[in-house]
């Protein structure tokens, strides 16, 4: 795959998540309203943050 790489800045655009395994789409949301990462453990561990509603902004 020849894909830009996914920073925190763009990862911000996203409305959909998809996780595709041996069996095919393991998970899908297609109502993502926000969504963040993190790579942990030494760079052996990717996690995805998804939140299909946002956040109450405080005024």
């Amino acid at each position: 795959m020849n894909n830009p790489p996914i920073t925190n800045d763009n990862v911000k655009n996203f409305n959909r998540l998809e996780i595709i395994d041996e069996n095919g789409r393991a998970y899908v949301n297609i109502d993502v309203k926000e969504i963040d990462f993190s790579v942990q453990d030494d760079g052996k561990t990717l996690k995805f943050f998804v939140r299909s509603t946002p956040l109450l902004q405080e005024e």
